[in-house]
């Protein structure tokens, strides 16, 4: 782990970083044999080649010191460029240099990788220019250095080999790297993806990747439901925390699941208050028969709780039907909602009912079909409604 204040290298940057390095020792170990070639063969330009790996090697050096990437990359793709150009000339041309020039192409790969477009084409323009300028000095194909035919040979064998060697080897590295880094962008993308699905509606999170509008969608029918444990504070009060936490956590994952099972949406918890909407943000017609089964289902979780846990462990479950606007709004800390008077309606119907009771609105009854017993509670005084006539669910017949 890197120390406070210290940052860490992104992936891109250790990649060029790396590549660089590579680039470097490959061609200033070709530079070493190249002057120990040129040297053995009593040729003066041996100077070059060794010239250049006496300064690419420093030159890693001092980027290690002062972590001035860029300047090395320009130091080192000049010197291959302008060094592979110059021993070519003093060693006669094409011909007499065994195709020296083609390792002054390693600049403008090396800029395709480590620079930008514009400073690539740069760099191509420079090797494409100097191989003119070769040309036109060196008109002919006569060798003109005193070496023997089978130095030239070797030097196209060396040159040739060696220029391509050293480019396969740092495309076939780069595209390792980029794969890897590729996979691992994947799987962070996944997680990201699945933790948005998480805590959002599948098609809600597949809007919000596909666009940055503001996502929100009127529904003329929904049903809501709240659910709320009965006495909270004195239950509070009665248990350590951590069985208070234990319990809660057990019971809401419980019904995590039943939620999931049965087509609604979670919309979320606040303190000990749960809530659930159904036909949104898929439409479904009977969604007020999916908040009924699910608020029954509910209620057997609470009372098996109650029954090995804590006599006193009791919810009140409210439900209505109507319409509401849903969505997401904001950019930080995202959640699916659901706004309208049906949704006061539906808290106040759980904030009115009684003890391990699912009382509903008339909305709510009127789209029931005869599958749920329902007992009608009579009329009730809500505050901000006036009278309101509720029913409370039984079962399912």
């Amino acid at each position: 782990m890197p120390p406070v204040g210290e940052q860490t290298e992104s992936d891109d940057v250790r990649l060029r970083r790396t590549m660089l390095i590579l680039l470097a020792a490959y061609s200033s170990a070709a530079g070493f044999v190249w002057g120990l070639v040129l040297l053995a063969l009593g040729e003066p330009a041996w100077v070059l080649p060794m010239m250049y790996a006496l300064i690419s090697l420093p030159a890693l050096i001092f980027w290690r010191t002062t972590k001035r990437l860029e300047l090395l990359i320009w130091i080192q793709l000049s010197l291959v460029t302008g060094i592979s150009f110059l021993l070519g000339a003093a060693l006669g041309g094409y011909v007499g240099s065994g195709a020296m020039v083609l390792w002054a192409f390693l600049g403008p790969i090396g800029a395709v990788l480590f620079l930008s477009k514009r400073q690539a084409v740069g760099f191509l323009i420079t090797a494409l220019s100097l191989l003119i300028v070769l040309a036109l000095a060196f008109p002919d194909l006569e060798v003109h250095n005193g070496l023997p035919d089978w130095a030239i040979l070797m030097f196209f064998v060396l040159n040739i080999g060696g220029a391509s060697a050293v480019t396969f080897g740092l495309f076939r590295y780069f595209v390792r790297e980029n794969r890897r880094i590729h996979e691992l962008l994947e799987i962070e993308q996944d997680k990201s993806e699945a933790l948005l699905s998480n805590v959002l509606p599948a098609a809600i999170a597949e809007q919000l990747k596909d666009s940055d509008e503001t996502v929100a969608e009127q529904y003329d029918s929904v049903s809501i439901l709240f659910a709320d444990v009965v006495g909270f504070t004195p239950l509070a009060e009665s248990l350590a925390p951590t069985e208070l936490v234990e319990m809660l956590n057990t019971t809401f994952t419980r019904f995590d699941e039943l939620v999931t099972s049965c087509r609604a949406e979670k919309i979320g918890t606040i303190g000990d208050s749960y809530m659930v909407v159904a036909g949104a943000p898929q439409r479904y017609p009977d969604h007020a028969a999916i908040l009924a089964t699910l608020a029954l289902e509910m209620m057997r979780v609470v009372e098996s709780a109650a029954s090995t846990n804590q006599p006193n462990f009791a919810f009140r479950i409210g439900i209505n039907t109507g319409p509401v606007v849903a969505g997401v709004i904001g950019t930080t800390r995202l959640h699916y909602d659901v706004w309208g008077d049906a949704v006061n309606t539906a808290s106040r119907m759980e904030s009115h009912s009684l003890p391990g009771k699912i009382q509903i609105s008339r909305s709510t009854h009127e789209a029931l079909n005869g599958d749920y017993k329902r007992v009608h509670r009579g009329t009730i005084d809500i505050k901000g409604k006036g009278p309101v006539d509720t029913w409370f669910l039984e079962a399912v017949q």
